[in-house]
């Protein structure tokens, strides 16, 4: 009786490893894509992220924004780009607590 080794484990190694590297090339240009979509900020830089990646990791605040933009084109683009948004909050020291005020 003649015993051979299986070569499966490492074709699933291989193959688990390939498919680890692709993966992460993957999130790596999708998130090159939604920086681009951010630096353009317009509605239809963020609606091409969504035809691209619907169910991406930005999916959500790509829908934001672009209905952000739709609504009110005059607004500067989307309250996610850096700069925009509400400002910081101010905290007072009030005795033993911390009040946040507008």
């Amino acid at each position: 009786m003649i015993l051979r080794k299986s070569r499966a484990p490492v074709l699933v190694a291989c193959f688990l490893l390939s498919a680890s590297a692709a993966g992460a090339q993957t999130l790596q240009v999708e998130e090159n894509e939604w920086n681009q979509a951010l630096a353009q900020g317009t509605a239809a830089a963020f609606e091409r992220y969504l035809v691209n990646y619907p169910a991406g990791r930005f999916a959500s605040d790509a829908f934001r924004c672009s209905v952000e933009i739709r609504i009110d084109p005059g607004s500067g683009g989307c309250s996610l780009r850096p700069g925009s948004g509400p400002p910081a909050a101010l905290h007072v020291q009030t005795g033993h607590y911390v009040a946040n005020l507008p």
